[in-house]
């Protein structure tokens, strides 16, 4: 089984981007504090975390040999693991959006300009 050279220099450039991003993703879990915004971040972080898990399983795919027995195992949880960041994802670019929501940042300005 013969890897192109090019393949393999994109798998390492590729797995190094996901471990730096797994690697802030973690940092700002330690980092949060208690707050409005605290709960999307965690989410959106998290997330991040297993989308890198995953998408490092796929990319070491590539050094199985295709539709072996650890090929198959590598795409399946690689998928599901990536699937499982994207909906954390989701979950917590949601929850930033309802924070952030236009109506419900008029309704504070009112409400400011009021008391002054």
């Amino acid at each position: 089984m013969s890897i192109p050279v090019l393949l393999i220099l994109l798998d390492i450039a590729s797995i190094a981007a996901a471990l730096g991003l797994a690697y802030y993703s973690i940092r700002m879990i330690v980092m949060m504090r208690w707050g409005r915004f605290e709960t999307s971040w965690r989410s959106i972080t998290v997330g991040a975390i297993l989308l890198c898990v995953g998408y490092a399983i796929l990319t070491l795919e590539d050094f199985s040999q295709a539709y072996s027995a650890g090929y198959v195992l590598k795409d399946y949880l690689g998928t599901a693991v990536s699937t499982a960041g994207l909906l954390f994802i989701l979950a917590g670019m949601r929850q930033s959006y309802r924070v952030w929501q236009l109506k419900d940042l008029k309704q504070r300005d009112l409400s400011v300009s009021k008391q002054q």
